[in-house]
C-alpha cells in the first residue's frame, strides 16, 4: 500500500502544493468548525488517539490533505475558480516547475508520435507550449476524490462493488491530474490501473498490507543489542519465539485432555507459571514477556490513572447527583435498592452517598481517554459514542458503594455532553463525498447536556 498511502500524498504535497507555490497569498480563515477526520491514523501525523469508543477528533489545524487545502484556499466558504500564483523566477520552485512541464512536453510528443505518425508540425509546435493546469478548483476537486477513493479501499470491510467505485474513484482523479497536464510518477498509473484485482483477490486491505510488519521492524531497529552484532540478537529472538510457541501448543494439548492426571495438571501449572515469567520485577527474559503482553490482561478491564480525587456529586455541580442515582438505581437493581441521600433507609434500602473517585484519564480496551476538566486528560478529551455520535468527555468517575459486609458494587462512569450541529447549512466542498471520506462538522466549543454512561461500552 506504499503506492497508496505514501509515495502519491507525498508526491501530491510536495509538488502539487509546496513545490508549486499552490500556497502564496492564501492565509488560513476557517475558525468556527471543527472537522473530524474518521479513517487516518495511518495518513493523520501524530496524535491521533483511540478514545472511549473511536478515534479521537482531530482539528482542522492538523487536517488530512482535504481538509488542508480547503484551510488554506478558502475564500468565504468556497474555493474560488482562480489560478495559483507562479513561484518566482529566481526560486528553485519555478526551475523545478520548468524542468517537469518539459518532461510532460516529451512525454506528450512522444505519445502522439507513437499514435500518429505523420503529426503536422502544427499539433508539435501546440505542444510546446502545454503548461500545468493551475486552477485551485479543478486542482481540489482531483484531491477530495483521491482522498474519497483510498478512504473506500482502505475500509475493514468492503464488498466487490465498493472495490469497483473505490478505483474507479481514485482513476478519475488520476485522470483530472492528467487532464490538467500535471507530472504524475508511475505510481499513480498503477493505482489507476491495477489496483481492482487485488483487492477482488484478496479482499480488504488491512488483511494484507505490510504497516505491521515495517512498525515490527522498526521496533526490532531501534532495539538495544548492547553491541552484539552479527545477528546475535535476532537468534535470540528467533529461539524465544519458537519456545514459547512449542510451550503454548503444549498446554493446548495438556488442557484437552478430558480426566487428567495429578501430574499433567502440576506440568500444565508450572508452563503456564513459566508463560507468565514469574514473580520477579523484570517478569523473565524477552519471549516469556511477549507471550504475557498477549495473554496476561482482559482486553474488557478498565484501567484508571492513579492517585484519584476524591469527590462529592452534590458539590461538583446542580443535577450530577440525581443523574448518578437514576443510572446506578438502574443498574444495581438486581443486587440492591438505592434511595436518595436525604431520604430515610429502609429494611433491604441503602441510601447513595455521592462520593466519587475522579480521575484524569484512564484505559479501556487498552485505549486512552480522558477528562476534559483535568489537565492530564485534555489530549483525549473527545469520543464517539452510539455509532458515531461525538462528545466531549468532561469527567471519569468511579463509584464504590459498600452494602453489606461482603457485598460492595463498583461502577465507572462517565459524563460526556454531544457536540451540537450547526443550525445553519454550511455547504463545504467535500460535502458531496462526506461520507465516503468519512467526515463530519460541527459547532466549536458548543455541547448540549451532560449525560452519564458506562466506561466499558462498544466502539461506535
Amino acid at each position: 500500500m506504499h503506492f497508496v498511502l505514501v509515495t502519491p500524498p507525498k508526491r501530491l504535497q510536495k509538488k502539487l502544493a509546496e513545490g508549486e507555490c499552490f500556497f502564496s497569498g492564501y492565509t488560513p480563515s476557517v475558525q468556527k468548525y471543527i472537522v473530524q477526520e474518521r479513517y487516518g491514523q495511518h495518513q493523520a501525523n501524530g496524535k491521533a488517539r483511540e478514545v472511549f469508543q473511536g478515534s479521537n477528533l482531530a482539528s482542522i489545524y492538523q487536517p488530512p490533505a482535504t481538509f488542508g487545502l480547503f484551510h488554506a484556499w478558502e475564500v468565504d466558504g468556497e474555493i474560488p475558480d482562480v489560478d495559483a500564483e507562479p513561484s518566482a523566477s529566481n526560486t528553485k520552485n519555478a526551475v523545478a516547475q520548468a524542468a517537469q512541464e518539459k518532461l510532460v512536453q516529451t512525454r506528450l510528443r512522444e505519445n502522439l508520435l507513437a499514435k500518429n505518425p505523420d503529426a503536422s508540425e502544427e499539433e508539435l509546435e501546440e505542444i510546446k507550449t502545454v503548461q500545468m493546469d493551475r486552477s485551485l478548483r479543478r486542482h481540489y476537486d482531483a484531491v477530495v476524490q483521491f482522498t474519497a477513493g483510498v478512504r473506500i479501499l482502505t475500509s475493514n470491510t468492503i464488498s466487490p462493488n465498493e472495490v469497483g467505485r473505490g478505483c474507479k474513484t481514485v482513476q478519475r482523479a488520476v485522470q483530472l491530474w492528467a487532464a490538467m497536464n500535471c507530472h504524475l510518477v508511475p505510481y499513480f498509473h498503477y493505482m489507476a490501473a491495477h489496483l481492482e484485482p487485488q483487492f477482488l483477490k484478496h479482499g480488504p486491505i488491512p488483511g494484507w498490507w505490510t504497516f505491521p510488519y515495517e512498525r515490527n521492524n522498526g521496533f526490532l531497529g531501534r532495539f538495544n543489542h548492547n553491541g552484539h552484532s552479527g545477528g546475535e540478537i535476532e537468534g535470540t529472538m528467533m529461539r524465544g519465539w519458537w519456545k514459547t510457541t512449542l510451550i503454548q501448543d503444549l498446554i493446548s494439548r495438556l488442557e484437552e485432555i478430558e480426566n487428567p492426571a495429578p501430574e499433567d495438571v502440576a506440568s500444565l501449572a508450572v508452563l503456564k507459571s513459566y508463560l507468565k515469567g514469574g514473580t520477579s520485577e523484570r517478569k523473565g527474559t524477552l519471549q516469556n514477556y511477549i507471550c504475557r503482553v498477549q495473554t496476561e490482561s482482559n482486553p474488557h478491564a478498565v484501567e484508571l490513572s492513579k492517585f484519584p480525587k476524591q469527590q462529592s456529586l452534590r458539590e461538583l455541580g446542580h443535577g450530577y447527583y440525581h443523574l448518578v442515582f437514576e443510572y446506578l438505581k438502574a443498574l444495581w437493581a438486581a443486587h440492591a435498592t438505592l434511595v436518595l441521600d436525604v431520604e430515610l433507609e429502609k429494611a433491604g434500602e441503602h441510601s447513595l452517598s455521592g462520593d466519587v473517585q475522579s480521575y484524569s484519564h484512564g484505559w479501556v480496551h487498552r485505549r486512552r481517554h480522558g477528562a476534559a476538566t483535568q489537565h492530564r486528560g485534555q489530549s483525549a478529551q473527545y469520543a464517539y459514542i452510539d455509532h458515531r455520535i461525538p462528545v466531549q468527555i468532561r469527567h471519569i468517575f468511579r463509584v464504590e458503594e459498600r452494602f453489606t459486609d461482603t457485598q460492595t458494587l463498583t461502577a465507572n462512569l462517565a459524563i460526556v455532553r454531544r457536540f451540537q450541529e450547526d443550525p445553519v447549512i454550511f455547504n463545504f466542498p467535500w460535502a458531496l463525498w462526506a461520507t465516503d471520506i468519512g467526515v463530519q462538522v460541527w459547532q466549536a466549543n458548543i455541547f448540549g447536556r451532560s449525560e452519564f454512561l458506562s466506561a466499558v461500552v462498544n466502539s461506535g
